[in-house]
């Protein structure tokens, strides 16, 4: 019998991604969750658009009436940092309601597992690097506060009805079909394919821990196998490279794989403290590795934004 999963986010790249993956398999029928129609992918008959708001619980609840749902992946978010009090209480509303309503409907169908994507951006300056998942929490934004307060909802869920919930703290993800230019690598790449200089408001030295969406795919798709052969109770995760690497760095190896050699790259002011993630708990628990190097996995972004500039 087929199982159902349900995936939030549906607009998003990584929701795209990890449906694309998904619909590679023969024995699983995906409900993929939208609140737009930004996402024009043609899948095969297995998947299904759903259009609904994640903060509306009563439609939520009312569209999968008749669905048995098996599994949830749960990436909706608002991810942007909010500068004004208004879009605050979306970030909350979109991310602590949206999240809390997920959980209920997960309650109601009994679930066999739950994947809640969260952030490294939880963890607080104080820590010492890299972060563990044992590290201290520290809302520093509107969106991390958001997430910190949807992990200890999740895990109330978890151990208050015995739902098998795996959150995963996500380093910054990236690749092809990622069209939010304020994000650092669709933006170089961007300049680069209009043959422009590029502009950082970072400093050079300011480190990322990047993580190529093909390697999360994988580990998403093992979180499958892990829900089906462990006794989960609540657990996090991070996701991530287990490096720091340095903007320049990656600004560099993109202006060597475009060849546009000339490109000027001028740098800001922004800095922060040295972050990355320690992931060996996700390794072992998960049987899952990283295949991609830095180099190879920007040159497959890069290659694919090329091919499809019409995604920006």
């Amino acid at each position: 019998m087929k199982e159902n999963i349900l995936i939030t986010g549906g607009s998003g790249f990584i929701s795209k991604w990890l449906t694309e993956a998904l619909d590679k398999l023969s024995n699983v029928n995906i409900y993929l969750l939208c609140n737009s129609n930004k996402n024009s992918t043609i899948y095969s008959s297995n998947v299904e658009k759903v259009y609904c708001d994640i903060t509306d619980i009563d439609n939520l609840i009312k569209v999968f009436n008749d669905v048995k749902i098996d599994f949830i992946y749960h990436f909706a978010a608002k991810s942007k940092i909010q500068k004004f009090s208004i879009e605050n209480t979306s970030t909350f509303k979109v991310n602590i309601q949206g999240t809390w309503n997920l959980l209920e409907l997960a309650r109601k169908k009994s679930v066999k597992g739950f994947v809640m994507a969260s952030s490294m951006s939880v963890y607080g300056e104080k820590n010492q690097i890299p972060y563990d998942e044992s590290s201290l929490l520290e809302g520093s934004s509107s969106y991390s506060t958001s997430k910190i307060c949807a992990e200890e909802i999740a895990e109330f869920y978890s151990k208050t009805y015995n739902i098998p919930i795996v959150t995963l703290r996500l380093g910054m993800i990236f690749g092809g079909g990622d069209n939010e230019l304020s994000r650092l690598i669709p933006s170089i790449v961007y300049s680069l394919l209009n043959k422009q200089n590029i502009h950082l408001k970072s400093t050079e030295n300011t480190t990322i821990d990047p993580l190529y969406i093909k390697d999360l795919v994988s580990a998403l798709l093992q979180l499958l196998y892990y829900f089906k052969t462990n006794n989960i109770g609540y657990e996090i995760m991070n996701i991530s490279s287990n490096e720091a690497i340095t903007i320049s760095e990656i600004a560099n190896t993109l202006v060597s794989i475009s060849k546009n050699e000339k490109t000027i790259i001028s740098y800001g002011e922004l800095n922060s403290k040295k972050k990355y993630m320690n992931n060996d708990k996700a390794i072992s628990e998960l049987n899952w590795k990283i295949k991609y190097s830095l180099k190879q996995s920007l040159k497959e972004t890069y290659l694919y934004y090329q091919m499809n500039k019409y995604e920006y």
